[in-house]
């Protein structure tokens, strides 16, 4: 869970304040996991490993890349800015002289860790947020407005007082990571596309 009890108190949020404290948690935890979902990635660090085919650069299935805790070719461990560089930025390893080690299907093996090292705000402002909108859906009898006109009646939610979900979500398109990573290199004068 990304958002403490304690941070939600802090705020004084009139909707959440009679809730029971395992309520709260247990709506954030199923909130933050939501989260993680929709941007494709985890807000602390997550280790994963990756086996993939041996070439110059490889680009890891979950990001953002944080660090490489180890890589091995054909089970022998190379070194970090010596046999191999790591371009955090763009999620990118690539293999000094990829041509010394013999080729096999998989046979690089990477260990790393991916996601963030503190959890950006405006994830925590958004699971609060959604926590908040949970509640008040909850309790819509205040933000209900009744119409009706000869034989037909509808109600209708105050749309000025209540944000939807995938309004709220949408601030997080910053944090989006990609559900398919292409990835094109050359081998034997053919273009290979790796969808991971």
């Amino acid at each position: 869970m990304y958002v403490s009890y304690d941070e939600v108190k802090k705020r004084n949020i009139k909707i959440l304040e009679s809730l029971p404290k395992e309520h709260i948690e247990d709506r954030l935890s199923s909130i933050s996991k939501m989260v993680d979902e929709y941007c494709n990635t985890k807000f602390k660090p997550t280790i994963d490993t990756y086996k993939t085919d041996l070439r110059e650069k490889i680009i890891v299935r979950k990001r953002p890349l944080l660090q490489v805790d180890s890589l091995r070719i054909n089970d022998e461990i190379i070194i970090e800015d010596q046999d191999f560089y790591v371009e955090k930025d763009s999620n990118l390893i690539e293999i000094d002289e990829p041509i010394n080690y013999k080729r096999r299907r998989k046979n690089v093996k990477i260990e790393y860790q991916y996601g963030y090292d503190e959890v950006p705000e405006t994830v925590k402002d958004v699971i609060i947020e959604l926590l908040i909108l949970e509640e008040s859906e909850k309790d819509m009898t205040g933000n209900m407005k009744s119409q009706s006109w000869e034989d037909y009646s509808y109600t209708r939610e105050d749309s000025d007082k209540l944000k939807t979900k995938e309004d709220i979500l949408s601030r997080l398109l910053i944090y989006q990571e990609d559900r398919e990573i292409s990835i094109m290199y050359k081998e034997n004068n053919k273009i290979h596309a790796c969808l991971l």
